[in-house]
């Protein structure tokens, strides 16, 4: 997913160029080249909507092949700082705050509430402060300021840097 400006309208639009047509009818988005707000919300809106009770992280994600939760969407929001951040990885990678070893060896099949009580309560709070800077209206300024916290930098000897030649 990713956002263009659209002159003609004179508005960003969330585009996933990626989905192809039995895609679309087997999950959505309606229109991949206009994706609405409601089809789509981000890694902090996602975040912040399971620790206010408002979302329910089993229903967020790659839901029709079983794969969501609060770790999953976690580590699609450290990803997201980090692309904020002009930093763009793959789905699978994963460090900082959501690649603890509390979290064990299989974290994906954690529930919400096992995530919850195996963070520390330090690395709780980071992400419920930074879920708020990256949701609606970002500040990019302090998310550039999250981002130089270890728990956001992508390593400089994270694998995905080497595949990308930084």
């Amino acid at each position: 997913m990713c956002e263009v400006w659209d002159d003609e309208t004179g508005r960003w639009r969330l585009v996933d160029a990626r989905i192809n047509d039995v895609q679309r009818r087997l999950f959505g988005p309606k229109k991949p080249l206009d994706v609405s707000r409601e089809e789509f919300i981000t890694g902090g809106e996602a975040w912040a909507g399971v620790r206010s009770g408002s979302l329910d992280p089993e229903q967020l994600g790659l839901t029709t092949i079983a794969e969501s939760g609060l770790w999953f969407i976690g580590g699609d929001f450290v990803r997201d700082v980090a692309a904020l951040n002009k930093v763009e990885l793959l789905p699978w990678d994963h460090w900082g705050v959501m690649h603890r070893s509390s979290l064990g060896k299989e974290p994906f099949s954690l529930r919400a509430d096992e995530v919850i009580s195996r963070l520390p309560p330090a690395d709780l709070v980071e992400l419920d402060r930074v879920a708020a800077i990256a949701s609606g209206e970002i500040d990019f300024s302090a998310l550039r300021s999250a981002y130089e916290d270890d728990r956001w930098r992508v390593p400089p000897t994270h694998p995905a840097l080497a595949r990308a030649g930084s």
